[in-house]
């Protein structure tokens, strides 16, 4: 079990490095509001390339995935 609970704090940890990253770069391309699709590099295995969505024009939600197998992802 304590495993599991590390595992879920870490995915948490992760999701919200990469999130505040994305929101970042939505705001350095003047996308704050507005359907958007971008790329960063992966701050979490520091090789791979995080895809995202931004569904600003509709709810805000980001849809998040690293190019590295088993890295992060995720779907708001």
């Amino acid at each position: 079990m304590e495993a599991s609970k590390e595992n879920l704090t870490k995915m948490l940890q992760d999701y919200a490095t990469v999130r505040q990253l994305i929101e970042v770069d939505i705001e350095n391309h003047g996308k704050q509001g507005r359907d958007y699709s971008g790329s960063i590099t992966c701050p979490i295995c520091k090789t791979g390339t995080v895809h995202y969505g931004y569904a600003g024009g509709y709810n805000g939600h980001i849809h998040a995935n690293c190019t590295t197998d088993d890295c992060t992802q995720w779907m708001e």
